[in-house]
């Protein structure tokens, strides 16, 4: 049957409607791999940029400031979307998404979404070096996932073989799935011991009895391993009761990860067994020895201790546990031992999914947290690609194969999937809600006039967008001729002008390099007063002044090269801080413990707001080399104003291992060199928030939200604690006047308990006080018997010369004071305790300070 024409009309309208509706403008394509990314095609985003400078003269090598205006339309930026500036040999790129952030403009962050092409039953990746490939599954989104697996197989590439593989499910980033190990090769012969444990100074023997039940630790800082052998000095006394066992117990929940038996050799000497876990692990956890069976009060084994500290290791780090916690064993440390295996990691055969996962059913959990939110990449939204991310730490090929993932949909079951897909994707993008003028200062890119006559201003962006702008150099005419001394005297400007602008930025505070950057300054000012002095010699020829004034650039080069000059964070992100335990800070510093001070803090948390922001950050330095340092910065906002308050922050070591590798605005109190550091206010407000900066070396960033901080005042004052009757809690200002529900102290009964707490109740008849005024009184009736009868006096005054003695009985009781003395002062002792511990033995403060100064001559 012929088709009208308008029917035909209309026929072809609808379908370029669909065609329209269908398309994607937005679409930005990036192929996953190590080294490729696809052009991005952003249709709807149509910028313009415009240069202005804030002036068009500038002296060389002063700092460039002006601004950079993109005009965004609403639309997707994607987000390794950059922006580069440069000027002659000096470049500087910036994240564009950052910069939009920084500048708090109206956006919406939309998720990374993956897109997935030619499926196959196998897929073979081939690395040239270490790196990742990314292939992708296709599932249902909102899907439940209830089975799957996978076979891998290394290959060999230009002689090597795939080393320490790892899988991904859902390209987290934070953990891996699947693991591949290897067999076990044997166990380090180094050990690894806790960091208080020193093993040179007389061991002790603790003895083990079951009553109650102890497990004997050590906090022992692990690599990343699946199988431990755990050692421990002890000896079995009773070889008919008592079985020992060595564990290794979570450091946070306390929870067992694995266990061993161990021998029961009646011989001192250290006694291994091995474990070999289902799922690696790595960091700080306990290494316990314990008998997990029978009582004997006279012993069922001895373990060797550590019993002191010294000034190189003065944390101790052995523990005293029971099952469900542990408590510092100080200042003891366990003989404990551990020796991690030793795995080749080579990838040279067929492996399932299921050997080596990282723990029972953690792909299903990674799947199916992925599918619950992920975007889907089709017309219909309802298929999205879970990304599996492969790495090797080496060259290798590794093939994916035998796919079978089940899952079901809304109760509906569907069939496996059985096929792996190459994978593209959309970064993750963030949307302009509305058109946006974008201006960047010029000054955020650290740029500086150059040596020429006229200097041109270059900006690019990966957006397809690029513009340049030209400004005017004034340079003196020595530079221009490259006169060393006036070359020299523009290093120094330079510098001084990069050091004074760096030290406003809190980077600088950060870092802990305030007085650094000014001591510095002063050195340059010292050489621009050398250069002076040069230049004014007249006994010194052209050619000597120039040899003087090269050896003056050396010197200042060696100034300034370990000196920051520019700073450039890559990444930043607001986060909610983790709270100390107090039980558990208490057990790690010394800090009041009393149940009143407990309640007090506790309450004080929910009294104050934390905003945190992490950074990771490039630091820049003349010498042309980069470091990367992690800062976290705290705002801390009381409900109402506090005085002589601060803020503890434990730190994970895996971030910094003593507290010299901390940097800060403000001078920290370190209360561990773990570290665990406390800053301290005079006075915090709602108005006048607390804020302070730090820095850890080294890229941290995923470790950031494993700090925890516990706001504690340096003295319980009104401000903080305040008066709350009724709660039967006294604390430290309630009294039986303002809360007599709560307070006994002070009713002038004395009530249980109180005579050792309350003394104003529990008061005796005052008979010291009595006879000392009686003696009192007859002295001075005396004295008044003698003035009144001064021949009495002279007789009285011959007799007390005639038998007057020193401050010591004899000679032995003087050299036995001296003795003790000696023998606390080699114990480590300080003179005010001994001082202390004498006096409370009854001896003179005059008796002391005789022997004191005695000992002193004979040195």
């Amino acid at each position: 049957m012929e088709l009208k024409r308008d029917h035909l009309l209309a026929i072809v309208f609808f379908i370029v409607l669909i065609a329209i509706f269908i398309s994607d403008p937005d679409y930005t394509s990036y192929a996953v791999g190590s080294n490729t990314t696809n052009t991005t095609n952003q249709t709807n985003l149509t910028p313009d940029l415009i240069i202005t400078f804030d002036k068009q003269l500038f002296t060389q090598g002063e700092l460039l400031n002006g601004n950079i205006k993109l005009k965004l339309k609403k639309g997707r930026l994607a987000s390794n979307s950059k922006i580069t500036v440069s000027i002659n040999n000096q470049s500087v790129e910036k994240s564009l998404v950052e910069i939009i952030k920084g500048l708090n403009i109206q956006h919406k962050e939309l998720q990374t979404v993956y897109t997935g092409s030619n499926p196959a039953s196998s897929k073979a990746l081939t690395f040239n070096s270490a790196g990742f490939k990314i292939v992708g599954v296709k599932v249902r989104r909102g899907a439940n996932v209830e089975s799957f697996n996978l076979k891998i197989k290394g290959e060999e590439v230009s002689g090597s073989f795939p080393t320490y593989p790892k899988i991904d499910i859902s390209s987290k980033t934070f953990y891996n799935d699947w693991e591949f190990f290897g067999p076990l090769g044997g166990y380090d012969t180094n050990s690894l011991t806790g960091e208080g444990l020193e093993q040179t100074t007389p061991e002790e023997l603790v003895t083990i009895t079951n009553s109650p039940q102890v497990q004997y630790c050590e906090k022992v800082e692990l690599p990343r391993s699946r199988a431990f052998r755990l050692s421990a000095k002890y000896q079995k006394l009773n070889l008919g009761l008592g079985d020992m066992k060595l564990r290794i117990r979570d450091a946070d929940s306390d929870l067992v990860i694995g266990e061993c038996d161990a021998p029961e050799d009646t011989t001192l000497s250290f006694q291994s067994c091995d474990i070999v876990l289902n799922a690696p692990i790595e960091g700080e956890e306990f290494i316990c020895l314990y008998s997990s069976k029978d009582t004997s009060l006279t012993g069922l084994a001895k373990i060797s201790t550590d019993p002191g500290t010294t000034q190189a290791k003065p944390t101790s780090t052995g523990y005293n546990c029971d099952e469900d916690k542990c408590e510092l064993a100080t200042p003891s440390d366990y003989y404990i031992r551990v020796h991690p295996g030793i795995y080749s990691k080579k990838l040279n055969t067929t492996e399932s999914f299921a050997a080596w996962e990282n723990s029972e059913d953690i792909a299903l959990l990674s799947f199916n947290a992925f599918l619950g939110t992920c975007e889907p990449f089709d017309f219909s939204k309802v298929f999205c690609i879970v990304p599996i991310k492969v790495t090797s730490d080496s060259a290798g090929k590794i093939t994916l194969s035998n796919l079978s993932l089940v899952y079901k949909k809304d109760g509906v079951s569907y069939s496996p999937v059985t096929e792996l897909e190459d994978v593209s994707f959309d970064q993750a993008l963030i949307e302009l809600e509305k058109d946006t003028d974008v201006n960047i200062p010029i000054s955020t890119f650290t740029l500086f006039a150059p040596s020429k006559g006229r200097g041109i201003l270059k900006v690019a962006t990966t957006i397809g967008l690029s513009g340049e702008k030209s400004f005017e150099i004034e340079s003196p005419e020595s530079l221009i001729t490259l006169d060393p001394i006036a070359s020299a005297e523009n290093k120094i400007k330079v510098a001084k002008n990069t050091l004074l602008r760096l030290n406003q930025d809190e980077l600088t505070a950060a870092l802990g390099l305030s007085e650094a950057s000014l001591s510095r300054i002063d050195d340059l000012t010292k050489f621009e007063t050398i250069i002076k002095g040069i230049k004014e010699a007249t006994n010194l020829t052209e050619l000597q002044k120039k040899e003087k004034i090269a050896e003056v650039n050396v010197q200042i080069d060696a100034t300034i090269n370990n000196t920051p000059k520019s700073y450039s964070t890559r990444f930043k992100f607001e986060f909610e801080p983790s709270s100390i335990d107090i039980d558990e800070l208490t057990s790690e510093v010394s800090l009041n413990a009393g149940d009143s001070h407990k309640k007090a803090l506790s309450i004080l948390q929910n009294k104050i707001t934390i905003t945190s922001e992490a950074r990771l950050v490039d630091v820049n330095y003349f010498s042309g080399e980069r470091s990367i340092v992690t800062t976290i910065k705290r705002t801390i906002t009381p409900k109402t104003a506090a005085t002589n308050v601060g803020f503890i922050e434990k730190i994970p070591k895996s971030m910094a291992k003593t507290a010299a590798e901390v940097g800060s605005s403000l001078k920290p109190t370190i209360l561990k060199d773990d570290p665990i550091i406390k800053f301290s206010f005079a006075e915090i407000s709602p108005e006048n928030p607390a804020v302070y900066i730090y820095s850890t070396k080294g890229d941290s960033f995923n470790k950031v939200e494993e700090i925890e901080v516990l706001y504690i005042p340096s003295e319980i004052s009104n401000e903080i604690v305040g008066v709350d009757c009724g709660n039967n809690f006294c604390n430290y200002l309630e009294d039986f006047t303002s809360c007599p529900e709560d307070c006994l102290c002070g009713n002038n009964i004395c009530d249980s308990g109180e005579q050792a707490t309350c003394p104003s109740d529990c008061k005796e008849f005052p008979w010291m006080l009595l006879i000392s005024i009686i003696i009192l009184l007859a002295i001075a009736a005396y004295g008044i018997y003698l003035y009144r009868n001064p021949d009495k006096a002279e007789k009285l005054s011959s007799i007390f010369k005639k038998k007057e003695k020193g401050l010591f009985k004899s000679d032995e009781q003087f050299k036995s004071l001296q003795n003790y003395i000696k023998n606390s002062i080699s114990k480590g002792y300080k003179k005010q305790q001994i001082e202390q511990a004498l006096l409370s033995k009854g001896w003179s403060k005059y008796q002391i300070e005789e022997a004191f100064s005695a000992l002193s001559k004979t040195k």
